[in-house]
């Protein structure tokens, strides 16, 4: 497990160990049962519907599901480290979906409004750029621009800029890793330029 920073905000990412040839099979039926699913910010590919509990009925899901909750808990505590609260507060997964994107298929720009944090488990990815990256926007995107002009910031002056003040941060997926980001960091996924398939599950949660 290792703790980043993403633009100042703490970041998680995790590398398990799961079957992912049972959860590829689980994805595919998902999708085999309902292949129309959603239009949300997917460009092309697959995102299905919400996944509910009393619907699914695999082993594999339920034990990914249930490690997600775990590290959630180390994940809310890290981020609220210097945060006092008035009562005992806690974070609950409250929404899981599938993503399936094959050569040509991406996810557009966008946020989790509904969220506090979010996440994302990949089942399928061939660690390459190809594949596709997890892609994160930087909140002063559109002042930036500004900001380095009007303090001589240019390439001309900055051999690599920092991540407070990049423009973009990219994440290469891997199989079986898991990462969790608040909700509100805009970010985009790559479109996939590979002839490999790329399955991931996401996530948001709330505070209870």
């Amino acid at each position: 497990m290792t703790i980043e920073t993403i633009f100042g905000y703490p970041v998680m990412l995790l590398t398990l160990d799961f079957d992912l040839e049972k959860l590829t099979d689980f994805a595919h039926d998902e999708q085999s049962n309902d292949s129309e699913g959603l239009q949300h910010t997917n460009l092309g590919g697959w995102h299905s519907k919400v996944l509910v509990d009393d619907e699914i009925d695999n082993t594999e899901f339920d034990k990914l599901k249930g490690t997600i909750g775990e590290h959630l808990d180390v994940y809310h505590s890290e981020f609220f480290k210097d945060t006092t609260f008035t009562h005992d507060v806690k974070s609950l997964v409250s929404n899981m979906w599938l993503n399936i994107n094959d050569k040509g298929h991406g996810n557009a720009l966008h946020h989790h409004p509904d969220g506090m944090f979010s996440g994302t488990f990949y089942i399928k990815h061939d660690n390459t750029f190809e594949n596709g990256d997890l892609v994160f926007q930087n909140p002063l995107d559109s002042k930036l621009d500004y900001i380095l002009r009007s303090h001589h910031l240019h390439r001309g002056n900055v051999k690599e800029y920092g991540q407070v003040i990049s423009k973009e941060i990219r994440v290469l997926p891997e199989e079986n890793m898991l990462i969790y980001f608040p909700a509100w960091l805009f970010h985009w996924v790559d479109v996939n330029l590979s002839d490999n398939r790329r399955i991931s599950l996401s996530f948001d949660t709330v505070i209870l």
